[in-house]
């Protein structure tokens, strides 16, 4: 994976398949297979925010939610794609990891104000339309990494970690 190290290299120093080069010396440890967490809040909850940072080799991407965390579930998914009008989406991207918030009855977060210009892997995050009706967020990446998970009820986020 990206940022797990290697012994073999591109000739510039890159792990094979890598996009950049912060994999060199950065230890990430996550998973590839689906995951999810409960409801941390009991009742409906609305998407305050998402926003993207680089911590070195690894980008994040944050769900912020007010009043409480929904429960949610992440993996990893090939697409198609659709939005809320059943038209097609196609988010940037070779690899889709999936994030779906159940429980979430209304969105203020606004994913066209998100750069990935800065970022690492993730090329872009965009709503699509999930089959259960959950609000459902699509991350796009340059390839297919590792990724971690943290939530929080108070203050109430959900963390995808990208490495």
């Amino acid at each position: 994976m990206a940022c797990s190290g290697s012994d073999t290299s591109t000739g510039d120093g890159r792990a094979p398949g890598t996009a950049a080069d912060p994999a060199a010396g950065c230890p990430f440890s996550g998973q590839l297979t689906p995951s999810s967490g409960p409801s941390q809040n009991g009742d409906s909850t609305t998407l305050t925010k998402i926003s993207t940072r680089k911590d070195n080799c690894i980008d994040n991407v944050q769900f912020d939610f007010s009043p409480g965390t929904p429960a949610w579930s992440v993996s990893y998914q090939p697409g198609p794609f659709k939005d809320a009008n059943g038209q097609a989406v196609t988010p940037a991207g070779k690899a889709f990891l999936v994030v779906e918030l159940q429980g979430v009855t209304s969105s203020q977060a606004d994913a066209s104000a998100i750069s990935s210009s800065s970022l690492n892997y993730v090329q872009s995050v965009q709503q699509t339309s999930s089959a259960s009706g959950a609000d459902q967020w699509v991350i796009g990446l340059s390839e297919k990494l590792e990724y971690t998970t943290s939530a929080s009820g108070v203050p109430a986020y959900l963390v995808i970690g990208l490495g």
